[in-house]
Parts: C-alpha cells; sequence; structure tokens
C-alpha cells in the first residue's frame, strides 16, 4: 500500500519570443511550490501579465 498519494502541478506557458527554456522552468517551478504551499493536491498557473500595444481611438 502507498497510502495517501497528493499531486501539486506548476503550469507556465511557453512565450515564443525568444524566451530561454530555463526562464520557462524557473516559472513553472515557482508556480509549482505555489500549489505545494497551498495545501498541496491543486494545480496553479504562474501569474500572467498581458501587454498590449497602446492604440489610438479614431
Amino acid at each position: 500500500s502507498f497510502g495517501v498519494v497528493t499531486i501539486s502541478i506548476g503550469v507556465a506557458q511557453y512565450r515564443f519570443d525568444g524566451e530561454d527554456v530555463s526562464d520557462w522552468f524557473a516559472r513553472a517551478d515557482e508556480a509549482l511550490y505555489r500549489s505545494k504551499n497551498s495545501g498541496r493536491n491543486c494545480v496553479t498557473q504562474e501569474n500572467i501579465t498581458i501587454e498590449y500595444p497602446h492604440t489610438e481611438n479614431r
């Protein structure tokens, strides 16, 4: 018997703008540890900030 098994997952989206793979894994690892600190047995996605270029209203 294995006892109680839980899983914690950290998810990070790969950025195709020349991002280094090690940076991608670091962001996923950070999300993983947030899952573990949240009580485990959950999935946590990285904090994503999307910046849109400013466009003038015409």
